[in-house]
């Protein structure tokens, strides 16, 4: 995924991409998704000198399964902000749809890896595993008499670190009891700095009930149990 962007991107001097997958588990088992990528101006500029369009894989993978739409934003500074979104699903079609994103590449290519499984167990527990990172490319891509010439495998990975920020975004349903991310945010959101790939776990629990629902509960109970003994009093005494 962004495949030509990324292997730009690392040999631009101070240019920086954000990627960011986002994964929303609901309750009854249905997900959505959505891959975000942020070029700053200068990527944009110097792509653009390149005749790359920093689109192109993106829109490629739309085009190849109707549930990805492509939105894209331009900047104020001349960057562009790619969205790719995936219709809600069953969360196994979701996790599959992000998987595939990378499929086709060369083990040697650049990529953005999400490989996740998500599972309900009969409790209501649901478990995240699987692993995520970014793959960096194994060369820069050229080629001086049949020999490849550039940075070697470990200079484009500490490039790679430099020019790239990915982040993985998880929210899953219920209260999160256990995980191994490195942030936690607003309303639970998980998330994972992806650098190279990693493991990556989750477990959440269904919240119980709310203490004010069982309050509010009781004195349902209470106020219809108070109705019916007084209308047993009144036909008592009509009686």
């Amino acid at each position: 995924m962004a495949l030509l962007v990324l292997s730009a991107a690392v040999l631009l001097s101070g240019c920086r991409v954000g990627a960011e997958v986002l994964l929303q588990v609901g309750s009854d088992g249905q997900a959505s998704a959505e891959v975000v990528l942020e070029l700053d101006g200068e990527v944009v500029r110097q792509l653009d000198v390149l005749g790359v369009d920093p689109a192109a894989e993106l829109t490629a993978a739309a085009a190849a399964a109707d549930a990805w739409q492509l939105g894209r934003e331009a900047a104020v500074d001349g960057g562009l902000r790619l969205v790719l979104t995936h219709d809600e699903a069953a969360v196994e079609v979701v996790t599959g749809a992000l998987r595939e994103l990378a499929a086709g590449l060369d083990e040697r290519d650049p990529a953005l890896l999400i490989d996740l499984e998500v599972r309900t167990e009969p409790d209501g527990v649901t478990l995240l595993t699987g692993t995520a990172g970014v793959r960096g490319p194994a060369t820069a891509g050229a080629v001086r008499d049949g020999q490849v010439v550039g940075p070697g495998p470990d200079e484009l990975s500490a490039l790679v670190e430099d020019a790239l920020d990915a982040r993985l975004e998880v929210r899953l349903p219920g209260r999160v009891e256990a995980h191994d991310a490195d942030a936690v945010g607003d309303g639970g959101a998980l998330r994972w700095h992806l650098d190279v790939p990693r493991e990556v776990t989750a477990r959440s629990r269904p919240a119980a009930w709310p203490w004010w629902w069982w309050a509010g509960g009781a004195a349902v109970l209470v106020g219809l149990a108070a109705v019916g003994i007084g209308a047993a009093r009144r036909f008592n005494r009509v009686g």
